[in-house]
């Protein structure tokens, strides 16, 4: 991402688009980081000096930190990740995430009745695909999609309210 400079850009009219707005990193791609803003259904990626720019503006305060910490396992066609979820800097485990992809299935839309299903047999098993809709995303699977699901999880799991 490039801008002409610092003065151009405008803090938002509305705080709370500010205290919306999440930042999201993945381990395996250490320069990339995705901006989601549940309440204006928009996400922005670039790269890790973003958040600098972000810092130096003061458009971002830290509120909660959710840190993944587990193992990915790659079956076939299939990749899964099983890791525990904990709120930093509390040390406050918040629940077990389990990720599974499958590699040829790279719509949501063809995925979400295998997963709802899936989530019908489980007790406590919640979803965290649904609600992509209206944030402008790509047909494809891509890192913005994993941003906005993560961005899900940790509202669900943090406790601040199950409407994504």
């Amino acid at each position: 991402m490039t801008a002409a400079g610092t003065d151009d850009l405008q803090r938002p009219a509305d705080p709370a688009v500010a205290r919306d707005l999440c930042s999201v990193t993945f381990s395996d791609q250490p320069h990339s980081l995705v901006l989601v803003t549940r309440s204006q259904r928009s996400v922005l990626e670039g790269d890790s000096e973003l958040q600098q720019l972000l810092d130096k503006l003061r458009l971002y305060q830290l509120r909660a930190t959710l840190q993944l910490e587990g193992l990915r396992y790659g079956i076939g066609d299939f990749s899964v990740s099983v890791a525990r979820a904990i709120q930093k800097p509390l040390e406050e485990f918040r629940g077990i995430v389990l990720d599974v992809a499958y590699h040829p299935l790279d719509s949501l839309a063809a995925a979400d009745p295998i997963l709802q299903e899936t989530a019908a047999v489980g007790a406590n098993i919640r979803v965290a695909g649904a609600g992509m809709e209206g944030f402008g995303l790509p047909e494809r699977y891509s890192l913005q999609h994993a941003a906005v699901q993560y961005v899900q999880l940790m509202v669900q799991l943090l406790g601040e309210g199950s409407k994504q």
